[in-house]
């Protein structure tokens, strides 16, 4: 039995030829940053510097984005002279290791990640303030179709008091439409409660076109506009307004992909209803303790030009957190 599981274990790994010869088997994981990391069965995942393999074998299919940007499908494998090749449409091309820019397995039809971020602050001295967040995220892709939802809640206390209670439900829609993925339809309905800001209920529902300008294997960008439809109830009184909303997604990978640099922002703009313009960004750094485990560091900023009766019109938070990461 343990000479069958270790025979199936060497036929399903991937096989790095170095050129001083030696040989790494393993699991490939990416490419990234001139780096291919492989994951062993009798250790952890590493990196290997592309300009030091001769040859890769697999039998897996993968997703390949080579240096002059082009897209493509295929096995990395050898010819009966022992040079790298790749196999795609049936047909063998010569095809160099350093040429890939980034590598990963095609995306399965259904795909799945749950997210959990437990964050908070506490200063005493002048005034004593404690703020906590819980930020919980969910996603399902289905084929084109992927499904998002979030939950967050902060609360903060100044010298005893409560000062902010904000709870907020996002569900959001993307339909990738186009042949390369980039152009997606944007669906979006929220909604939020602070009721130390005499914000009752803020309804917004979106619709719109969002592109993706980059999505390799250490960097994404994407933007989107959306007609949004905002229904408020601010101290009893009700307001309906129309608000074009403008949202951009950056993140940026360093330090081997165990680190990343996040930059999230929204503005909506009031045309018709009240008068009020809102901004609000979220930055920070996100680093990778263990495989599920990250530690995150970010501030938040959020303004809005006609906020509720008595309520500042600015509010910045800072938060230290512990999350968890499944997929």
């Amino acid at each position: 039995m343990t000479l069958f599981v270790t025979l199936a274990m060497s036929a399903s790994s991937d096989v790095l030829v170095m050129k001083n010869g030696d040989r790494i088997t393993g699991d490939i994981k990416k490419v990234w940053g001139e780096e291919l990391f492989i994951e062993p069965a009798y250790g952890g995942e590493f990196p290997v510097d592309l300009d030091a393999i001769a040859t890769i074998t697999s039998d897996r299919e993968f997703e390949i984005e080579l240096r002059d940007h082009s897209e493509l499908v295929g096995n990395l494998t050898t010819d009966d002279a022992g040079n790298p090749v790749l196999i795609t449409g049936g047909e063998m091309r010569p095809f160099p290791v350093t040429d890939i820019e980034e590598l990963d397995e095609p995306e399965a039809y259904l795909d799945w990640q749950v997210s959990s971020l437990l964050s908070g602050n506490a200063s005493r001295g002048n005034s004593d303030t404690t703020n906590w967040r819980s930020y919980n995220f969910g996603m399902v892709k289905l084929g084109d179709h992927r499904h998002t939802l979030e939950l967050v809640s902060e609360r903060q206390e100044k010298d005893g008091e409560t000062s902010k209670e904000q709870d907020d439900v996002v569900y959001g829609y993307n339909w990738l439409f186009s042949e390369n993925d980039d152009w997606f339809l944007i669906g979006n309905l929220s909604w939020r409660r602070d009721p130390q800001r005499d914000l009752d209920a803020r309804w917004i529902i979106g619709v719109g076109p969002g592109y993706q300008i980059w999505d390799d294997a250490y960097r994404s960008l994407r933007i989107g506009v959306t007609g949004d439809l905002v229904l408020e109830d601010i101290g009893g009184d009700e307001d309906e307004s129309f608000a074009p909303h403008w949202a951009l997604r950056f993140s940026r990978e360093f330090l081997g992909g165990d680190a990343k640099f996040f930059h999230n922002h929204d503005v909506w703009r009031y045309v018709t209803g009240r008068e009020n313009n809102v901004f609000e960004t979220s930055t920070g750094v996100r680093y990778e303790i263990t495989d599920d485990l990250y530690a995150n560091l970010q501030v938040d900023f959020n303004y809005e030009t006609d906020p509720a009766s008595g309520a500042d019109k600015e509010d910045i938070t800072y938060l230290i957190g512990i999350g968890i990461d499944l997929d």
